[in-house]
């Protein structure tokens, strides 16, 4: 298994860390009530994974490696 994150912040867009290695089979995204436009957060994510299922939700603080953030949208 071979996990890649991106996390999206207003300071920077997205950054992406890790590793795919091979296609995507299944993308968690973890979401800031006012962070994107949830059709943004979806085209976005369209465009990096394809057609894989995508499983998200709001959240009241995003966990992206180590870090804890707030109004920030984390997939994994």
């Amino acid at each position: 298994m071979w996990i890649e994150q991106r996390v999206w912040t207003a300071a920077t867009g997205w950054v992406v860390s890790g590793s795919r290695g091979g296609p995507p089979s299944l993308a968690l995204y973890f979401a800031a009530p006012d962070s994107l436009p949830a059709d943004s957060i979806l085209a976005d994510l369209r465009a990096a994974y394809g057609d894989v299922p995508l499983v998200g939700c709001t959240t009241g603080g995003e966990i992206a490696g180590s870090e804890v953030l707030d109004g920030s949208v984390v997939a994994t």
